[in-house]
């Protein structure tokens, strides 16, 4: 359950990392930078939450399944 859970984390990841890639590359003028790191903490909080939302419904299977 929990290398699912790994495995999902990573695709997450990899999903949210190349927009980041991309926004990184193209903000090259001082006034994208602010807008760029708002976009990294709101996709940065958007992956924890659906990260820790799927641990915690496998661990709540596991224990009802157990």
């Amino acid at each position: 359950m929990i290398f699912k859970a790994l495995i999902f984390s990573v695709i997450l990841l990899t999903y949210f990392s190349i927009p980041i890639f991309l926004i990184i590359k193209l903000a090259k003028f001082k006034s994208l930078r602010r807008i760029m790191k708002e976009i990294i903490i709101s996709l940065i909080v958007v992956v924890f939450y659906l990260v820790s939302t799927e641990l915690l419904k496998l661990i709540g299977d596991n224990i009802v399944h157990n």
